[in-house]
């Protein structure tokens, strides 16, 4: 099985939140999560905290377009394959642009799809599956997969409401998960 999280897993911008966040991570790790995802709320961390959070994180924490501006690099990785049952699986993490209200000191927020789109040129020939964690609206997932066909299942949690069943757009099957 894959466990990830698609974003927001952090309550707020505190001290407490991010102390609580580590301890987070690492019950993650042990329940066996492969990746989690920045959102919203992880993005109004400082470039310094995400950066130091990464670092002493048990479990891979991803963002193809959440950037160090100084640098010009992702400050989380953006992707990991992961192998689950003979199967090599390419988990990339996106944040919506369109969306973020506020980015943290250091930070700024290229286009998903630009980043997702030259992501996929590095993972293609590397995995037998590509799932995309999209902290994005059910209009950014919908617009990712008629853009991207190599993208067989996206999660996505920044929506109302969690859906019961899978959607359908392209060729990529969309879950629409919450917190």
């Amino acid at each position: 099985s894959l466990i990830v999280d698609a974003g927001d897993a952090i309550a707020g911008t505190a001290d407490y939140d991010v102390t609580l966040y580590t301890y987070m991570l690492r019950a993650f790790s042990e329940i066996g999560y492969d990746a989690v995802n920045a959102g919203h709320r992880e993005a109004a961390l400082s470039a310094a905290q995400l950066t130091a959070l990464k670092a002493g994180s048990p479990v891979r924490m991803l963002s193809a377009n959440l950037i160090d501006a100084a640098t010009g690099a992702p400050v989380w990785d953006p992707f990991v394959v992961v192998e689950k049952g003979g199967y090599k699986i390419a988990i990339i993490g996106v944040l919506d642009d369109r969306t973020v209200k506020t980015l943290g000191d250091g930070l700024s927020c290229n286009r998903m799809q630009v980043a997702l789109a030259n992501v996929l040129n590095t993972v293609r020939d590397q995995a037998d599956a590509i799932v995309v964690l999209a902290f994005t609206d059910v209009e950014g997932m919908e617009s990712l997969a008629r853009e991207f066909y190599e993208i067989d299942l996206i999660l996505g949690g920044n929506v109302p409401q969690p859906a019961a069943d899978l959607g359908h757009v392209n060729s990529s099957l969309i879950a629409y998960t919450t917190n």
